[in-house]
C-alpha cells in the first residue's frame, strides 16, 4: 500500500479519532472540539457513501466522503444522536493493554498500513485510538496499533471479539496536529450530505 491508497484509511482513522473529543453518547455532544465527523462515519442510519480521492501534486491528496441519508441535515440532529451513534465496545480483556507496554505482532504488521483484518487473522489485538489515554495515532508513542495479546499470538479466547460497555453517562478548517498525516475540514451542510475533507500531505 502507498501513501496514496494509505491516504482513504488514513482520513477516516482522523475523523474517527474525535471520538476522543469527550464525545458524550446521550446528548451528541463533545467537549467544544469537532465531533461531526466521527458521527458521520458511525452513524446508524447512513446506508449510502460515497468517497472521492484528489492528488494535488505539490500539495498534498485529499479525501472527501458524502454519506445518505444526510445525517447533519436532521433539525433534530441532537435528538436522533442516541440511537445513531452506538456506543463504542471495549477490548477482551486479554487486547487491554496499555501502549507503553505494547509489543508488535510481528515485524510486517505495523502502523501505518496494518489493517484490522491482517492483524486480527495473525492472532493478535489492533487498536488505533488509545481510548483511555493521552496518545494520539498519529504519535511515535502511539504507533503500535497491532500487538500481541496476553499469553501470545492466538492465546486470547476471543482477539477478534469485543465487549460491549455502556455509554457514558451526560454530562471551517483545521490544521493537523504536528506529526498528523492527515487535517480533517468539516463542510457539513443542512441542505445535503454531511462531506468531511481530509488533507494528507
Amino acid at each position: 500500500m502507498d501513501k496514496y491508497e494509505g491516504a482513504i484509511p488514513g482520513a477516516t482513522r482522523s475523523w474517527y479519532s474525535e471520538i476522543k473529543n469527550d464525545y458524550n453518547y446521550a446528548t451528541g455532544k463533545g467537549n467544544g472540539q469537532a465531533v461531526g465527523h466521527f458521527m458521520a462515519v458511525v452513524w446508524k442510519s447512513e446506508t449510502k457513501l460515497g468517497c472521492g480521492l484528489n492528488i494535488k501534486e505539490g500539495d498534498g491528496t485529499y479525501v472527501t466522503a458524502h454519506y445518505a441519508p444526510a445525517s447533519h441535515a436532521n433539525s433534530n440532529y441532537y435528538e436522533l444522536a442516541p440511537k445513531n451513534v452506538l456506543a463504542r465496545k471495549g477490548p477482551e480483556p486479554s487486547c487491554n493493554i496499555r501502549s507503553a507496554d505494547r509489543k508488535d505482532c510481528n515485524d510486517k504488521l505495523k502502523a501505518p498500513f496494518v489493517t484490522p483484518d491482517e492483524c486480527l487473522a495473525a492472532g493478535c489485538c489492533y487498536d488505533d485510538m488509545f481510548m483511555d489515554e493521552p496518545v494520539q495515532f498519529f504519535e511515535s508513542k502511539g504507533r503500535t496499533w497491532c500487538f500481541l495479546p496476553e499469553g501470545g499470538p492466538g492465546k486470547s479466547p476471543n482477539v477478534s471479539g469485543v465487549k460491549t460497555t455502556p455509554a457514558p453517562p451526560s454530562s471551517s478548517t483545521t490544521t493537523a496536529p504536528a506529526g498528523s498525516t492527515a487535517a480533517a475540514t468539516p463542510t457539513a451542510s443542512s441542505a445535503g450530505p454531511t462531506t468531511p475533507t481530509s488533507s494528507v500531505t
